[in-house]
């Protein structure tokens, strides 16, 4: 009898201990914010899987996970995340930024403008982001004046930022509009983007 007693209770221990060891959804995502920030994206995702089971209603941690498969080139995945936090936050535009950003990458034009409109709907001034992908995936579509109008908004907000001169430059120039694609590869180049310096090489030859 005292065996058995024994048993019961060194089996509570264990379960205290184990219940004890766990850690919250909350605790799981710091890890991974950590995890991230130190580059190791799988590790990553495995903890805000971790975070996911424990609070399956937890939109920041398919938001969080989302981000971490774009970072590593898993658009299929991240949009799939972003769909789900979408699902529980509709109002999220950081959500639509990132999805939006995936579709662009997997070629997914119409949907990324979509998406990125939605950001700019939500949030007009907010996002610089949103205003650069729908660019790039306007040129894409071969609607280069709607382009550089996001590009023109783009640099309004962000005038510091080299992308989206680079960007309005590559718009110029399939215009065929050369002087503004130089003075666009001009400032992007001074602005420390190595690209634009040897687009504009190219340009001035």
């Amino acid at each position: 009898m005292k065996k058995v007693i024994i048993g019961v209770v060194m089996a509570a221990l264990v379960c205290v201990a184990a219940v004890a060891g766990a850690q919250t959804a909350e605790e799981w995502y710091d890890k991974a914010d950590d995890a991230f920030i130190a580059g190791d994206y799988e590790t990553a995702i495995e903890y805000l899987t971790k975070a996911i089971e424990r609070k399956p209603e937890c939109a920041e941690c398919y938001s969080g996970r989302g981000i971490v498969y774009y970072y590593s080139g898993r658009y299929d995945e991240a949009i799939a995340d972003y769909s789900k936090a979408i699902e529980l936050t509709p109002e999220d535009a950081v959500c639509y930024l990132g999805r939006g950003g995936a579709y662009y990458f997997l070629g997914r034009y119409d949907e990324a403008v979509a998406d990125c409109t939605k950001v700019i709907d939500l949030d007009p001034e907010g996002f610089y982001g949103a205003y650069n992908i729908r660019g790039m995936a306007y040129d894409e579509l071969g609607r280069n004046n709607e382009a550089i109008a996001d590009y023109n908004k783009a640099i309004e907000l962000d005038p510091e930022n080299p992308v989206a001169y680079s960007n309005r430059g590559i718009s110029y120039r399939s215009l065929g509009r050369y002087d503004e694609a130089i003075d666009d590869s001009k400032k992007a180049c001074e602005l420390g983007q190595d690209e634009a310096c040897e687009a504009l090489e190219k340009l001035e030859e």
